[in-house]
Order: C-alpha cells, then sequence, then structure tokens
C-alpha cells in the first residue's frame, strides 16, 4: 500500500459511501455530505485551516480508470477541501459564505497524502477498523469522558486533582488486585469525575482522608492503609448501593454541602480529624460560599448532619444514629425507604460450620448476629477470629504442614495450595491475589489492624467486603475438615 501525495483537484469522492445514499456525480455527493452535519463540516474545515492535515490520518485511494482517485476512506475531508478551494459548490448560502471567508485566508492545502489500494477489496477491512467502533479492541477505541479529562485538564483545576488521586489509589488497587475498588474507580473517573474534583479540591476533605496534594504528587498523613480505605468508601457512596442512588452534583454543589458530607464520614470513620487547614485555601469554584463556624472536631455549630445527605439532617440523632435506629452511613449506604426492607447488616449471612470446634461455631453465630453499623469494633475483632479459628483447624485436623512463618496471611495461602493448588479456581481468587497485598480491604494486614492497631477504625463497608470475599473459603475448609 504505497504513499501518494495527491492534488486536491485529483481527488474524486465516492459515490458509493456508507455515510449516504448511493449518488451518481460529484456535486450529489458534496451535497449529500453537506446536508447531514453542515456545521461539523465547516468545523472540520476550521481546523484544517487551522492546523493543517491530521499527520496520523492518510486518506485512502483507488485510481479510477476515468482519470483521477476515488476516494474510500477520507471523503468528509476532502469535501472540506474542496468547498476550501471552490466555495461554490455549496448549495447553501449561509454555508458558502462561511466557507468563501476560510477560502479567503489562501490556508487550503494544495495537495494530501494518501494511501493508495488496488482495490475496494483490499480497502475494506481497514475501512472496518476505522468506522466500524471498537470491535473487541481491533478498531478505534475512543476516549471516554474520563481520558479526555486527563488529557485536557489544567494543573491546579478540580478536574486535574481528582485525575491525581484517582490514579494514586488505581496503583494501590492495581497492587493489591483490588477488583472492586478497580471498578469502583472506573464508575467515578467516567461517570463522576467532577464532581469527585469538588470534593477533593477542599482541605477538609484532604485532612480526613489523610493525604495533601502537590501538583500530582500525592503524599500521605495517614498510613497507605488507611486512605484507601476512606477513598474506597467515598467510592462507593458514588456508585450508590443495593439500588440506592450514589452521591451526584446536587448533593455537592455547595461547600455546606461538603462539609456535611465530610462530618458524615468522620462520625462514620469515628476519626479524631483535626479541623486544620494546614494546606491551601484557594478554591476552585467561583461560586464556592464561606465555611461555617465550626466547633469540636469538624462538626457543624449546633447542626445535626444525616452523613453523606446534602443538608442538615432534622431525623439525625448525635454520633449518625437516626430516629429508627439504623445509623446513617454515608448516602452510599442504604437508607430504608418506606416500603422497602433496610440494607442487610449481617457478616458471613448463609456460612453454616458443621465440622469445625464449638467455640468456632460460637464464634461465627455471634459474628452473624451483630449489627455492624452500631458494633464496628466487636464485628472487626470478630472477623479476624473466625478467619484465623477456621484456617487454624483446618491446616491441623488435615494434617497439613504448618507455614514457617505462622502468620495469617501464610496460612491462608497454604489452605488455599490446598484447596486450589493448581489456582484455577475463581472462588478464591480475590482472596488469593489480596491476602498479602498491604493496602487491600480484605488482606490479612487489614484485619490485623483490626486487633493491634489503635488508630484504625474499620468501617461496614469494609467488614462486609471481607464477609463477602471470604465465606467462600471458610466453607470449603470446614467441608475439607469434614473428610478427615
Amino acid at each position: 500500500m504505497p504513499d501518494i501525495e495527491l492534488p486536491v483537484g485529483s481527488l474524486l469522492l465516492d459515490t458509493f459511501n456508507p455515510r449516504h445514499r448511493e449518488v451518481h456525480s460529484q456535486d450529489e455527493a458534496i451535497a449529500a455530505i453537506l446536508a447531514r452535519h453542515p456545521s461539523k463540516l465547516l468545523a472540520l474545515a476550521e481546523h484544517i485551516a487551522s492546523h493543517g492535515m491530521n499527520p496520523m490520518d492518510r486518506m485512502l485511494v483507488l485510481e479510477n480508470a476515468g482519470g483521477g482517485y476515488i476516494v474510500l476512506e477520507g471523503n468528509r475531508r476532502t469535501a472540506a477541501l474542496k468547498l476550501m478551494h471552490n466555495p461554490d459548490l455549496c448549495p447553501d448560502a449561509k454555508t458558502r459564505k462561511a466557507f468563501a471567508a476560510i477560502a479567503a485566508d489562501g490556508r487550503a492545502p494544495e495537495t494530501v497524502l494518501c494511501a493508495q489500494v488496488q482495490s475496494r477489496e483490499e480497502a475494506a477491512p481497514w475501512l472496518l477498523v476505522r468506522h466500524g467502533g471498537e470491535l473487541d479492541g481491533a478498531g478505534i477505541v475512543r476516549w471516554s469522558a474520563g481520558m479526555r479529562v486527563r488529557f485536557e485538564a489544567k494543573p491546579g483545576s478540580q478536574d486535574y486533582k481528582a485525575v491525581a488521586v484517582l490514579d494514586w489509589l488505581t496503583e494501590k488497587a492495581e497492587a493489591g488486585a483490588n477488583q472492586d475498588l478497580g471498578t469502583a474507580i472506573e464508575f467515578v473517573f467516567d461517570e463522576k469525575l467532577t464532581t469527585f474534583g469538588r470534593l477533593v479540591s477542599g482541605p477538609r476533605f484532604r485532612n480526613f482522608c489523610g493525604f495533601s496534594l502537590s501538583d500530582r504528587d500525592v503524599t500521605l498523613t495517614e498510613r497507605p492503609e488507611v486512605v484507601v480505605q476512606r477513598l474506597s468508601h467515598v467510592l462507593r457512596d458514588f456508585q450508590g448501593v443495593d439500588g440506592q442512588r450514589g452521591l451526584s452534583v446536587s448533593d455537592l454543589k455547595s461547600k455546606d454541602q461538603r462539609d456535611n458530607y465530610v462530618d458524615g464520614l468522620i462520625k462514620i470513620f469515628r476519626a479524631d480529624v483535626v479541623d486544620g487547614t494546614s494546606e491551601d485555601q484557594d478554591s476552585d469554584d467561583p461560586e464556592e460560599e464561606q465555611p461555617t463556624p465550626r466547633t469540636g472536631a469538624g462538626s457543624p455549630t449546633g447542626a445535626k448532619t444525616n452523613p453523606g445527605s446534602s443538608t442538615p439532617g432534622p431525623e439525625s440523632k448525635p454520633g449518625g444514629q437516626s430516629k429508627s435506629g439504623s445509623p446513617a452511613t454515608g448516602s452510599g449506604a442504604a437508607k430504608a425507604k418506606r416500603g422497602q426492607p433496610a440494607r442487610p447488616t449481617k457478616l458471613f449471612g448463609g456460612l453454616k460450620l458443621q465440622n469445625c470446634s464449638k467455640r468456632t461455631k460460637d464464634v461465627l453465630r455471634e459474628i452473624q448476629q451483630i449489627d455492624i453499623d452500631k458494633f464496628r469494633n466487636s464485628a472487626a475483632a470478630l472477623t479476624r477470629m473466625l478467619v484465623e479459628l477456621v484456617v487454624v483447624e483446618a491446616i491441623q485436623k488435615k494434617g497439613w504442614r504448618n507455614p514457617e512463618r505462622q502468620e495469617l496471611k501464610e496460612r491462608v495461602r497454604t489452605c488455599l495450595g490446598k484447596l486450589d493448588p493448581e489456582e484455577s479456581n475463581p472462588r478464591y481468587k480475590d482472596v488469593r491475589n489480596q491476602i498479602a497485598a498491604r493496602d487491600s480491604l480484605i488482606s490479612a494486614n487489614t484485619m490485623n489492624a483490626f486487633l493491634h492497631n489503635a488508630n484504625y477504625f474499620p468501617s461496614a463497608t469494609e467488614l462486609r467486603s471481607i464477609s463477602d470475599k471470604y465465606v467462600g473459603l471458610l466453607e470449603d475448609l470446614d467441608a475439607e475438615m469434614g473428610k478427615v
């Protein structure tokens, strides 16, 4: 497919063009292309006049038996060029005048770089890849909204800050093979990036999460797993859960709304967050309101808030407890609606241990009865205890060789190696990939922090994630013990 540079006058529009019905002359072909989107063709001409032809895109041409070259790929560009050289070809007077203005500047290219094929059949696969959509990756994969923002975002803008934080979090999710977090990041990146940027631009939010920003550099003021945990909770609030609507721009538009949301997060995590302004105080939102005077650990003076709510909530009691007795857990958590059941608050639902010791069964029964939104620390301790008890009992009863390092992650790995030596069972995939990851919500490191780190505040979201991921492993280990 040799390159060939051709004068614009030698190019012929394809009268058999998928963009329009088959036509019989060059004038009809120009009219057909103009008829669909004249403003877009004019925009293309203006871009060519300002920047020249796109060096990444060649036209694809077929030599015509009667002279000239039929353009198989690049008909819009060809039409724009012809109208730039000869505006009288335009049948619409208003559009003709606009093309004449471009032509008067004398910026229309005289020649075009093309690739020549010998037949329409040779061109067919390339035309399909160009215009047939993504084709499972073989075609052109368009940028998502978030990708375009990443390309265009200006340093210091809300979008720029949001991308920096999500990119940092993506690195942590990939390191821990955390697929759920990766999905949440992708959703916010593509659907809620600007709104997330409003939060990230606020120093109180950054202080709560435990990081500061300098250009695109994320500097932690908390342990990495704490920052991952808190940001993960926020992203799930944006997603929404159990059919509930996620956070939207209307929930976080004003500074008071964003402050109320951060107040809710502080209550959820029971974090002793200093309401300081050690970071920059500049605002990216020209309409941003002045902060409300505050007292205590960052809560509005005299205000009772529903965590995640956009306005102060009269139905909320101090400590995040609603009148109904259900803790307020952010807009991403289920809020019981009239006629709808409240979100389940039990861990390891459906898990039955038939072959473990009586004490292990008692621990399971107790944890299944705990309301994790009320008693997160107790639930966290029992979660860590249950996983280790079942794993240790399985190793001992089955006579499996104990790992040299008596750590939870090594014991879990030993059990996984026995249950799934080929590492092919998708039932254990997340646990296998994340058990040793420092920043994963379901890692041994996180469960160890439940017991040994006085500054770690387990969340209901985190506990549900651990329960969901480990229930299959515990169930299968119990079944193995029944084979002894």
